[in-house]
């Protein structure tokens, strides 16, 4: 009806063409920076927050023994294959950085830190911004008592018949932009040089994994290639 398309003209923001996720995070903070809001909720299509989520990370983000808080995220799970991230469960505990989905963040924070990085386009955009937030003092915390359904990468990977935990399905363009974007994040220095460390051997596995055992390998491993010697070169943006 026309009442619901007025309704959602307010609250969307429709782009002509894709500008890449940090660009869209952005343009929605700013629309919700200009109507007043005191904090930012950040969520995927493919996420279902439980019904007390938002009040838990908002009693959470308040909590004055904990300042100077940045962010907190709810613990979340993937319904598909039961991995799941953000502590364990009814623990709240810091984090080296949170998810973009059911992140909440004070709107004076954001303004502080700034935006999401729009050159990585789409892919450790979240990583970037929560690295930045915690060079500058601030912390970030999983909230035990948030919970939160999330979907990881487009579907599961499965090996000789069975599904392994904590990997996905992504498309040789998608796997580009991780890895292009990995080593830009390596190139950083207020990135903690201890996850640079580590993820470097989580890149080696990828690499490994989606070239020469998941499909379609010979795509996988030229984009990867091709995502490695952009992330060297400094190239951000779309990939045309």
């Amino acid at each position: 009806s026309d009442l619901v398309l007025g309704v959602l003209k307010r609250s969307l923001v429709f782009n002509s063409r894709n500008e890449g996720l940090g660009a869209a995070l952005n343009s929605g903070a700013r629309l919700a920076l200009v109507r007043g809001a005191t904090h930012l909720l950040f969520l995927d299509q493919d996420s279902i927050p439980q019904a007390d989520m938002v009040v838990q990370l908002l009693e959470a983000v308040n909590h004055p023994e904990r300042a100077p808080i940045g962010a907190v995220g709810p613990y979340w799970r993937d319904p598909r294959t039961r991995q799941r991230g953000g502590g364990q469960r009814g623990e709240t505990a810091e984090a080296d950085f949170l998810i973009t989905s059911g992140m909440l963040v004070p709107t004076g924070v954001f303004d502080r830190v700034g935006p999401f990085d729009e050159g990585l386009f789409i892919d450790s955009t979240d990583r970037e911004w929560c690295f930045r937030a915690r060079s500058m003092g601030y912390r970030l915390f999983f909230v035990a008592r948030a919970s939160l359904a999330h979907e990881l990468g487009d579907r599961p990977v499965r090996l000789f018949g069975r599904v392994l935990r904590g990997w996905a399905h992504h498309s040789p363009q998608r796997l580009y932009y991780m890895m292009r974007n990995r080593v830009l994040l390596y190139r950083r220095n207020y990135v903690p040089l201890g996850w640079k460390c580590h993820d470097a051997i989580r890149a080696a596995g990828k690499f490994f994994a989606f070239s020469v055992l998941i499909g379609p390998r010979l795509a996988n491993g030229r984009w990867m290639l091709m995502g490695l010697w952009d992330g060297l070169r400094g190239k951000t943006g779309p990939f045309a």
